[in-house]
């Protein structure tokens, strides 16, 4: 009694072929995969990225303090600032390496943002009349940089600074 498995072909069978329909599903289920992975890719690098929010009165900063030197895109959002004239934010190297965030909120509170910067800033950035939320990328070099909000002379034509970033070479 001879036993032969199903699985076992002889040397002129071939497999049968896969339909045409099952190769669309694997294509379809890949493009799928590589979509959601795109979109929490995004959604993750998205969320990281320094932002600086004013309110009127004070202008908060979340993200990273350090950031590696080159292109740097920061969200700038004014929404809660209901005023026409909008508010610039300025992003600003910082000529002084000791200088520290008390000298700068001490040097913003007694110069208008309307007059020349102070002697420790050097090169700086600006996006002028912010009256919602937008994206601005700029080239960073290596050095200490402060990011500020600046309201218009016509209302309280103050800097508000919100943090000092750390720009590094890796």
């Amino acid at each position: 009694m001879s036993v032969t498995s199903p699985s076992v072909r002889g040397p002129t069978e071939q497999a049968p072929p896969r339909s045409k329909r099952s190769w669309l599903r694997w294509i379809v289920l890949g493009l799928i995969a590589i979509g959601a992975a795109l979109v929490l890719w995004i959604a993750l690098a998205g969320g990281n990225g320094p932002t600086a929010s004013f309110d009127g009165q004070t202008v908060t900063y979340s993200g990273p303090t350090t950031v590696s030197a080159g292109d740097v895109t920061f969200t700038f959002d004014a929404t809660e600032y209901a005023n026409s004239n909008g508010v610039t934010f300025l992003v600003a190297e910082l000529t002084d390496d000791s200088i520290t965030m008390a000298a700068i909120e001490s040097a913003a509170a007694s110069i208008p943002a309307s007059s020349p910067p102070p002697p420790f800033v050097g090169t700086y950035h600006t996006k002028l009349v912010v009256e919602d939320k937008v994206e601005q990328t700029y080239s960073l070099t290596e050095g200490r940089w402060v990011v500020n909000a600046h309201t218009a002379p016509q209302d309280t034509d103050r800097v508000h600074p919100a943090v000092i970033l750390e720009v590094t070479t890796d």
